[in-house]
């Protein structure tokens, strides 16, 4: 049970990591563009 409580909780945390990439990624890009 706690097993698998963790490996959901480690999947959430990368999920939720993976997500901030994304976002200042678009955030970055868009600067980028502003800036052209």
């Amino acid at each position: 049970m706690h097993n698998i409580y963790r490996s959901t909780t480690d999947i959430d945390i990368l999920t939720h990591k993976h997500t901030h990439t994304i976002i200042y990624t678009e955030i970055v890009c868009y600067m980028h563009s502003f800036h052209k």
